[in-house]
């Protein structure tokens, strides 16, 4: 099993990742629920950029780099702070994971195909809905400009 995390989760890219053993310390002072059950120590960590809102996601996954849950932060930063309060010692672990723009696209557009707004580029992840016609898509931040422009013209 490798223990490099994939460079997408959860739909977005990855930026850093944390591999936690027995010898970093699991300190239960904040509680972090899923499907209202603390969800504990896990074994990685990762921090993704949310391309459609700019924020920072905290995943907590297994092994295997299943998301088991995730927390939303305003930056990589504050992300990377709550996690040393629940593993101290954590920010040595921190392992950044380096991709450019195009790399990042062209990984979301091996998830969603050749699926992207014929208008504006984005790809599905990027946005919240994608409209598909015969021949062309488009995202639902162009279809609420185009219906703009038709009620103001």
């Amino acid at each position: 099993m490798t223990h490099e995390s994939p460079e997408i989760l959860s739909g977005e890219r990855v930026v850093a990742y944390a591999l936690i053993d027995a010898s970093v310390d699991y300190v239960e002072q904040r509680r972090f629920f899923v499907d209202d059950e603390p969800l504990g120590r896990v074994p990685r960590l990762a921090i993704c950029d949310e391309a459609a809102s700019g924020n920072a996601l905290l995943l907590h996954c297994d092994e295997a780099w299943n998301v088991l849950g995730a927390e939303v932060f305003k930056s990589k930063a504050e992300a990377m702070s709550s996690a040393s309060t629940a593993y101290p010692g954590i920010e040595s672990r921190w392992v950044e994971m380096e991709a450019t723009e195009i790399q990042r696209v062209s990984v979301l557009g091996d998830e969603s195909g050749d699926m992207a707004c014929s208008f504006c580029g984005k790809r599905p992840r990027e946005v919240d809905s994608m409209l598909e016609g015969k021949s062309a898509f488009i995202c639902n931040e162009c279809a609420k400009k185009f219906l703009a422009e038709k009620d103001s013209g």
